[in-house]
């Protein structure tokens, strides 16, 4: 249970019965963030409500990769059969899960047991936040890069390398803007005139169709949660917000492994 969290009531009997199976050692509840009026807070919950529903869509191919801190159970015997949890890890949930994944274990992801988080209030404090996860993510992931086998079932052979390949098409995508921004002629840097159609390109399209299908999914996502009333502006800032935020973080994550900067919390 982390420090910052705090439960529901009968979150214990919601988690129980999902350890139906003698081979699931990990249940994970619905981590969730409280109404607040925040934009960074209320930017943060519609991710989290997203991160959810994917994690329930995960459940159904047993590829869940993280067990959150906040109250996540755990069958005792795990422990032994893992030799512990790894101490000298960023993301330490992350790890265990990816641990258990590489043994054919399976975790499982609940709905219904609320379990509410204290997420960071100023942009500052998120981007040190998200910038510990990516580098501990990019570290597990390099480390378990193994699991890209057919023997690891449809973790191994979708969720990782899906993993990878959002990275890679991540810095490819901010590449070309750099390179579109350095060598557009003037007029198209300086007036933006090919943004309202008279450079429109196939480019231009894809990127109205991702913005547009992101949205979609996002939206879907928040209204799958009936009990989480959030405002449509606040899902259309995370959409917006989002990509300034992962171009933040990746960028910032990338310096400090370069320079091989000391991992710390």
């Amino acid at each position: 249970m982390d420090a910052d969290s705090y439960l529901t009531k009968d979150v214990v009997k919601k988690l129980l019965p999902l350890f139906n199976e003698p081979d699931v050692m990990a249940v994970t509840p619905a981590v969730k963030i409280r109404p607040s009026g925040n934009l960074i807070k209320e930017t943060q919950r519609v991710e989290y409500l997203m991160i959810l529903f994917s994690r329930r869509l995960l459940s159904f191919i047993d590829s869940v990769p993280v067990t959150p801190g906040p109250f996540s159970m755990f069958r005792k015997e795990i422990f032994a059969k893992i030799c512990g949890f790894s101490e000298d890890n960023l993301v330490e949930d992350q790890e265990i899960a990816l641990r258990m994944q590489a043994n054919h274990f399976k975790i499982r992801s609940s709905v219904l047991a609320d379990v509410y988080t204290e997420p960071p209030e100023t942009f500052r404090e998120l981007i040190t936040q998200r910038v510990r996860w990516q580098r501990g993510g990019l570290r597990n992931y390099w480390d378990y890069r193994w699991l890209m086998h057919p023997k690891y079932g449809d973790f191994g052979m979708y969720f990782v390398p899906l993993n990878f390949a959002t990275i890679t098409a991540f810095f490819v995508v901010l590449g070309l803007m750099i390179y579109t921004t350095i060598f557009s002629p003037y007029y198209v840097k300086y007036v933006w005139l090919e943004t309202v159609g008279l450079g429109f390109s196939f480019f231009s399209l894809l990127w109205i169709l991702v913005a547009l299908a992101t949205t979609a999914f996002v939206y879907i996502a928040v209204r799958s949660f009936k009990d989480e009333k959030v405002k449509l502006r606040y899902v259309l800032s995370f959409v917006v917000i989002y990509w300034y935020l992962m171009l933040c973080y990746n960028v910032l994550t990338i310096w400090k492994e370069l320079r091989k900067e000391e991992k710390k919390w």
